[in-house]
């Protein structure tokens, strides 16, 4: 019998879940792949048969938001750099003054600036599902 492997990251298991759904392993074979490898407290069978079938259905279908990937959060939009740049050292008398300022600015944006924040958004989105929920850097 081989040695298990001692140390390892949820990361690295969940890309050899992949890998070996990817070479049509089922969740079965794919579990006890892990056990030989990396010991029988590694992941269980039930994990395993998640796992796959998160990978089909995200292949298949758009995720919910992953929990530990903060930067997809629908409020980390691309407006809000740009905001905070357009509201640097600017005073404002009173919050009406600050919500007319910004609904002006919000008005004069090209329609771009919105594509292009969509677009953005499925890209990240695009590469957490790809990861299998995994965080994703911008």
């Amino acid at each position: 019998m081989a040695a298990h492997l001692e140390t390892w990251s949820k990361e690295e298991i969940r890309a050899v879940v992949r890998f070996l759904n990817a070479k049509s392993l089922n969740p079965t074979e794919i579990y006890k792949e892990l056990q030989s490898a990396y010991g029988e407290h590694v992941m269980s069978r039930t994990q395993v048969y998640h796992c796959t079938s998160d990978a089909r259905l995200a292949r298949e279908i758009w995720m919910g938001h992953p929990p530990h990937s903060p930067d997809l959060a629908p409020s980390d939009c691309h407006l809000f750099g740009p905001l905070k740049r357009e509201l640097a050292g600017k005073r404002f008398d009173d919050d009406e003054e600050l919500v007319d300022h910004v609904r002006k600015w919000l008005q004069n944006l090209e329609r771009g600036f919105f594509r292009e924040s969509i677009y953005s958004m499925v890209r990240r989105w695009q590469k957490c599902v790809d990861r299998l929920g995994c965080y994703v850097e911008k």
